[in-house]
């Protein structure tokens, strides 16, 4: 298995390049089951893998400060904590 960030050899069942850490699965389009990389079916429903819209499953990131939405009752108490001092 290539690696298509560093372009590394791995073996064949790897889930993650030993040599940049990316991850090597692919999500299925269709059923968005995670497969090993290289694979060219689903293991759980069959679709074609080289298909147009099979995705490869990207390290998760964490949202932007400004993608973080904190509930009202919650940030009433964060504001009074501060405004009272604790």
């Amino acid at each position: 298995m290539i690696c298509s960030q560093c372009q590394s050899e791995n073996s064949f069942d790897a889930a993650f390049c030993d040599a940049c850490g990316w991850r090597l699965e692919t999500i299925c389009s269709n059923c968005e089951e995670l497969n090993r990389g290289g694979a060219k079916f689903c293991k759980n429903c069959g679709q074609r893998l080289d298909q147009v819209g099979a995705a490869v499953l990207k390290t998760e990131q964490k949202p932007a400060a400004s993608d973080v939405r904190i509930p009202e009752h919650l940030a009433e108490k964060i504001l009074a904590a501060r405004f009272y001092g604790g």
